[in-house]
């Protein structure tokens, strides 16, 4: 396959941190091209500069992160401008009520609750495309093991939703108990980037109000299909591939960040 994706990455490394930009160096050396999370950078007053800064080591920036809360306050407010000043086409809700009972919030979820946010990411959607933005939501398992009335969420969510589109966790859908190859032949068109993300056997903590510690690993070192995933991907012209791991296992974020795109570039699929 001639086709590759641009590899990016989500967390490991923080703008605040004293070594942010050595390590963003290195990383753009080891073939890295774009960064999740450089929009709090706005919140400087030097912003601007960090970003230029950003893209001159050769890391550009992916999106507008927003969340659920605030799209149901505020709608879009603000986040068109923000958007420009970042130099990017889209804004990223990374969950919504659905996720509420994995975090603790709530003790159970009801579908009442969710069709308010669905109904709110659908409105929301199609104000931004208004704007020449794409509105995308990243999904966590719940969205995959939450069934009302015979129907997961995460299919509720897409025949709710015309224009929204979703950056797909492959190793969220694989632990919610899909097989992510299929949901992305099945959504390929609603897909608009992929997080990599993996883990191995050792089962993550099964109470969603628990934390979730145990067993993510570097990509490419456990068990979800991250060749596949990346491969079918392809074939629906996604064009970025995003490495996140929530907790590190035996390797240092770096190491991992390293070991990561060493294991996707080996599959022939990064550029």
């Amino acid at each position: 396959m001639d086709k590759k994706m641009k590899i990016g990455f989500v967390g490991y490394i923080q703008p605040d941190q004293p070594d942010f930009w050595e390590n963003a160096k290195i990383l753009a050396d080891v073939g890295y091209q774009g960064m999740e999370g450089a929009g709090r950078m706005l919140d400087d007053p030097d912003g601007l500069d960090k970003i230029k800064r950003l893209r001159d080591i050769g890391l550009e920036p992916l999106t507008v992160s927003t969340d659920i809360d605030y799209l149901t306050n505020n709608g879009i407010a603000g986040l068109p401008e923000k958007a420009a000043k970042l130099g990017v086409d889209n804004v990223s809700v990374y969950a919504c009520s659905i996720l509420n009972g994995h975090r603790g919030r709530d003790s159970h979820v009801t579908f009442d609750g969710f069709m308010k946010d669905v109904d709110v990411l659908a409105e929301t959607s199609a104000a931004l495309k208004k704007e020449g933005l794409t509105l995308r939501y990243h999904n966590h398992a719940p969205e995959f093991k939450q069934v009302f009335d015979g129907l997961p969420a995460f299919d509720i969510l897409m025949r709710n939703t015309d224009d929204l589109q979703v950056l797909l966790d492959v190793a969220w859908v694989a632990y919610g108990g899909a097989d992510p190859v299929r949901i992305i032949y099945e959504w390929g068109p609603r897909l608009h980037a992929l997080h990599l993300k993996d883990f191995q056997y050792a089962p993550l903590r099964t109470a969603w109000n628990e934390r979730y510690h145990s067993a993510f690993t570097s990509v490419g070192s456990g068990v979800v299909d991250i060749r596949g995933c990346m491969k079918a991907a392809l074939e629906f012209g996604l064009t970025w591939g995003i490495m996140e791991q929530d907790a590190m296992n035996q390797l240092s974020p770096m190491d991992s960040l390293r070991a990561s795109y060493y294991n996707v570039k080996e599959y022939g699929l990064a550029e």
